[in-house]
């Protein structure tokens, strides 16, 4: 309800700036042509935001998370400051093989929008992809394991899993498994 003379904020600008502030914070830049990369951007209702990055260059494959220390979104409106933290670590070369193999399998390049803007339960995805000349960013909302957004998350969490070695790295893979 609304006071006279007093304006509601629309909930959707208020979303779409919490959007543009969370992928300044925690996307990358988009890369070097020739390069591969898969990022994905996680948005979980009850847990911290947190980026995941997997990059394919000529001296090897890296995982890199980025999360902060307590939800954007929670805290929007607090003056406390919000830090990040970053992880980066090599992937060993069989290991890079599998994660790329299953990537190409959902044909990342092709994939669009699967965002429900009203649910807000769940976990938002932003997921973007890039191979040799060409890039893909989509939205999506909750997938389940076996759509290809759930396959590319999934996959990045297991490499995250089996890579990640200090203890907020991997809770925050644990927080986000959660959701699948």
């Amino acid at each position: 309800m609304s006071q006279k003379g007093v304006s509601m904020p629309d909930p959707y600008e208020i979303l779409i700036e919490y959007k543009q502030n969370l992928a300044k914070t925690l996307m990358s830049n988009p890369h070097n042509k020739g390069e591969r990369m898969l990022e994905i951007l996680c948005c979980p209702s009850f847990h911290v935001e947190t980026s995941i990055e997997v990059i394919q260059q000529s001296e090897g494959t890296t995982l890199r998370l980025t999360s902060l220390n307590k939800s954007l979104w929670w805290n929007r409106h607090m003056e406390e400051t919000i830090e990040t933290f970053t992880e980066s670590c090599l992937v060993s070369e069989w290991r890079a093989k599998r994660f790329w193999k299953k990537v190409e399998s959902v044909n990342p390049l092709k994939l669009t929008d699967d965002y429900e803007p009203d649910v807000l339960d769940g976990i938002g995805l932003t997921i973007r992809y890039q191979a040799e000349n060409h890039t893909n960013q989509h939205e999506s909302h909750s997938p389940s394991r076996i759509h290809p957004d759930g396959i590319l998350l999934k996959s990045t969490l297991d490499l995250g899993r089996w890579v990640l070695k200090t203890r907020d790295s991997r809770n925050r893979i644990k927080e986000i498994r959660s959701y699948l």
